[in-house]
This record gives C-alpha cells, sequence and structure tokens, in this order.
C-alpha cells in the first residue's frame, strides 16, 4: 500500500517538476 502512494506522489511530483523526483529518490 505504501509503496502504490510513494509511486503516486513520484507521479504527481514528475508532472510538476523533475528535480522534485530526484532529490525524493536521493532520499530514499
Amino acid at each position: 500500500m505504501l509503496g502504490a502512494l510513494v509511486e503516486l506522489s513520484r507521479r504527481l511530483k514528475s508532472d510538476e517538476g523533475e528535480a522534485f523526483s530526484q532529490s525524493d529518490a536521493e532520499d530514499v
């Protein structure tokens, strides 16, 4: 379930700006 939420948030952030997506990936 958590993985699905993370994936959804990544997609939303990706639409706004890939920069956020990359920063999140580094945090993980």
